[in-house]
């Protein structure tokens, strides 16, 4: 295979991921809000009571960003911590009547986003580009979990 089609091809991927979250962080900085505290504020939604450990596992950052974002959230009311019943160090996170009213709001508005970014791409085109894609994260996951067993052997 062309190995610059190649090298374009994700290239282009990444240029086109880094734009729309790029154009997402402006439109959701009125909220004091960015990509990442908003997929926060989701999964704490549908996972009541989750702490910020199973945060970091979830989203796959480190422990100090899932703390800054937490703390914003936090300080800005969308959601609450409440100290574990059983294990006084762990705190359990809690998305406020606040949160969960902004929510569907934030849903729109990346609704609408991905309706400006896809803008012209009929409904079997992007079919088709969501195969791709999927076979192209199959590919990266599997290959990532083959690099886990070599390093743990």
């Amino acid at each position: 295979m062309n190995q610059e089609l190649l090298r374009n091809t994700i290239r282009n991927i990444s240029i086109v991921s880094r734009k729309f979250r790029a154009f997402s962080n402006r439109k959701v900085k009125k909220y004091g809000l960015n990509n990442k505290t908003i997929q926060m504020l989701r999964h704490i939604k549908h996972n009541k009571g989750i702490t910020q450990k199973e945060l970091c596992d979830i989203i796959k950052k480190d422990k100090s960003a899932i703390a800054r974002g937490v703390s914003h959230l936090e300080a800005i009311g969308l959601i609450q911590r409440e100290t574990d019943a059983k294990d006084k160090r762990i705190f359990r996170l809690y998305i406020t009547n606040k949160g969960q009213k902004l929510l569907p709001i934030l849903n729109k508005l990346y609704t609408d986003m991905a309706f400006i970014a896809l803008d012209g791409i009929d409904e079997s085109t992007l079919e088709t580009l969501n195969e791709i894609l999927l076979q192209i994260e199959n590919n990266i996951l599997e290959h990532v979990q083959k690099l886990d067993k070599e390093a743990k052997q």
